[in-house]
């Protein structure tokens, strides 16, 4: 299932949460604060996400090949089995769980 970024932001200002799965692939998400989201097993890639502040999500099995996450806060997050085949320069991972995460062009 592919969703706007108009549609993302609406339905989690609705509180809605549970993103999984869900194909947001070059989606603009600048700035952006989904705190707490699920976006287990969802197609990021090729996604603008620079300074967005995605801490304490569930990210595990994401793809963001060719992101750009720059700035990003991913502190505290699940990012077990993510493949960072992407620019993350300045972005923070303190306390994120990256058990079986690869770093390729993270920087």
């Amino acid at each position: 299932m592919s969703i706007t970024a108009e549609e993302l932001l609406q339905r989690y200002a609705a509180g809605e949460r549970d993103f999984a799965g869900v194909s947001l692939r070059k989606i603009v998400l600048v700035n952006a604060n989904l705190r707490g989201i699920n976006l287990s097993n969802a197609d990021l890639s090729f996604a603008n996400l620079i300074a967005i502040k995605l801490t304490d999500a569930n990210l595990s099995q994401a793809d963001f090949t060719g992101a750009n996450l720059t700035g990003a806060r991913l502190d505290r997050s699940n990012l077990q089995g993510v493949s960072f085949e992407c620019d993350a320069v300045g972005a923070i991972f303190d306390q994120a769980d990256l058990r079986r995460a690869g770093m390729y062009r993270a920087l």
